[in-house]
């Protein structure tokens, strides 16, 4: 999977993401983002997210969890985890598609 800045479009943050893969912390500016999922290299929606401001010197984990499939015993859901402060705050992110 692609996640791309803006929309289905726009500029990868993390490109061609394998499940289970981890990858290395990027550096993104603070500022106010929407984030959108696409198949690896594509350019169409799989799922997008309401925007998310990030703030300078914040440091978080992302973690997607379970998949689409409405079958799934685990729904999808993509976790954040703040990593500065004490480290006990998270929050879900919803889908909008």
């Amino acid at each position: 999977m692609d996640v791309k800045v803006g929309s289905a479009a726009g500029t990868p943050v993390f490109a061609d993401v394998e499940f289970r893969e981890i990858t290395d912390y990027v550096e993104v500016d603070p500022g106010t983002y929407t984030f959108v999922i696409t198949a690896a290299g594509g350019d169409t929606a799989v799922v997008s997210f309401d925007q998310q401001e990030l703030l300078d010197g914040e440091v978080l984990t992302v973690v997607a969890l379970g998949t689409l499939d409405d079958t799934d015993a685990v729904p999808f859901t993509v976790r954040v985890f703040v990593d500065t402060g004490d480290g006990s705050a998270s929050l879900d992110l919803a889908p909008v598609i």
